[in-house]
């Protein structure tokens, strides 16, 4: 449940009954991945969803540049390639082997976040490190405002999307998976590398469910 929310009780089911009808309302005739995704969750696809769904397929797949990227970035190619899977794309669709192979020659690469000194930890580098990424404001709305924070995040969102188009056994992978493994999540100390402990109530990138 979000931070805030009321529990849902007898007295508190008609209003969130309201607000999820307004919502299937509002998305009913959205031409977007947005609409597509919420009608899906709501039980109400139209009939052109599937069509619809193909043509935001190709229009993220002609997006991509030659190197597979979406405007040579690390987090617009990841979100590109979660919607084109969320949408119903395959792993064996050429949109899914091109914006995960851009993705995969990311790793490892100057500009991630990383332990001082570590080497093949996996992580993925969003931008050279005199290229600033934060703040990094996810699509739900959750901000993370420290820099090395905000490479956590973004390679964190890659390896979501490798990860789902089956990549699981690549070596690399499986590092930034066991390096993530090993670090302290729920701990308030942060792992070394990462930035000043943040404020009350700012999101952690080490124990927030990550969002595009």
């Amino acid at each position: 449940m979000a931070a805030g929310a009321e529990p849902l009780t007898t007295e508190t089911a008609p209003r969130y009954a309201e607000q999820l009808d307004r919502a299937a309302e509002f998305f009913r005739e959205r031409d977007s991945y947005e609409g597509v995704l919420a009608r899906r969750v709501f039980g109400e696809p139209t009939a052109y969803d599937r069509e619809l769904a193909d043509h935001l397929i190709r229009e993220r797949r002609r997006r991509s540049r030659m190197d597979g990227s979406i405007a040579g970035s690390l987090l617009l190619t990841a979100r590109a390639l979660w919607e084109i899977m969320e949408l119903g794309a395959d792993r064996e669709h050429a949109g899914v082997v091109r914006l995960s192979g851009y993705l995969l020659s990311q790793q490892d690469l100057p500009g991630r976040w990383s332990e001082e000194g570590t080497a093949g930890d996996g992580f993925f580098a969003p931008a050279p490190r005199r290229q600033p990424i934060a703040p990094l404001v996810l699509r739900s709305g959750t901000v993370f405002e420290g820099e090395m924070d905000a490479r956590f995040v973004a390679s964190c969102l890659a390896l979501r999307g490798v990860l789902r188009a089956g990549h699981e056994d690549r070596p690399p992978v499986r590092a930034h998976l066991e390096r993530l493994l090993r670090l302290r999540l729920n701990d308030p100390t942060r792992p070394p590398g990462a930035s000043a402990p943040m404020a009350p109530g700012r999101a952690s990138p080490y124990s927030t469910r990550l969002s595009c």
